[in-house]
């Protein structure tokens, strides 16, 4: 077998595995969904995915190995999609932008961001240390984006000085995470006003009536 020959094959070889990886975590997701992550079973995953029931635990181990794996492809999504936005804008619409982004990828009904959401209420609920403490760290990181982008403008005389930047940035991300909440437990929940009055917390307390 020529090196060129051998090169295609692991191409494909790669290939194939990154789409069933994607397929066994899609339907992972769909499950989480549908029956939560408790009685979400590794070898109905693979069913699911139409593979081997054996092969979600080939590929991910262990049912805690698949779970933190989804927390993070969905928070690597976030906050890739975050850093690709316009990274010098006021502190107000950096901050907006986080809000819109959220609500933008709650409303693409994404069956990894819903089992994002589960999981995350799971984990709050009574999940595992290893559970909430994976959580945990999802969140914190969350919050030192917001923090962050808040101290940038507090630097730049855009943010009240007496802002508490820890205490709102807990207040943004409890509205956030509890109208992700309702929104996956109720289903009919109209994200739009809710949007708006999130951007309209923001504005109150960093747009121009703020300082």
């Amino acid at each position: 077998m020529t090196n060129s020959t051998s090169g295609r094959t692991r191409r494909r070889q790669e290939e194939r595995r990154e789409q069933a990886e994607r397929s066994l975590l899609m339907a992972a997701a769909e499950l989480i969904g549908e029956v939560g992550p408790t009685r979400m079973r590794l070898s109905d995953i693979g069913a699911r995915a139409g593979y081997s029931r054996g092969l979600t635990t080939h590929y991910f181990g262990t049912k805690g190995d698949l779970i933190r794996k989804i927390m993070d492809t969905v928070t690597d999504d976030f906050h890739t999609e975050l850093a690709s936005h316009d990274l010098d804008q006021g502190a107000l619409a950096s901050i907006n932008d986080i809000v819109s982004t959220y609500f933008t990828r709650l409303r693409g009904d994404d069956p990894m961001v819903r089992a994002r959401i589960a999981l995350w209420a799971d984990a709050a609920a009574g999940g595992t240390e290893e559970e909430r403490k994976h959580a945990i760290e999802a969140d914190e990181r969350f919050r030192v984006e917001i923090i962050s982008r808040l101290t940038k403008g507090m630097e730049a005389g855009e943010v009240p000085a007496d802002l508490d930047l820890d205490a709102f940035t807990t207040v943004l991300i409890g509205m956030l995470r509890g109208t992700a909440v309702r929104y996956l437990l109720h289903g009919k929940v109209d994200l739009a006003p809710c949007e708006a009055e999130a951007l309209a917390f923001v504005k109150g307390r960093l747009g121009p009536h703020g300082h």
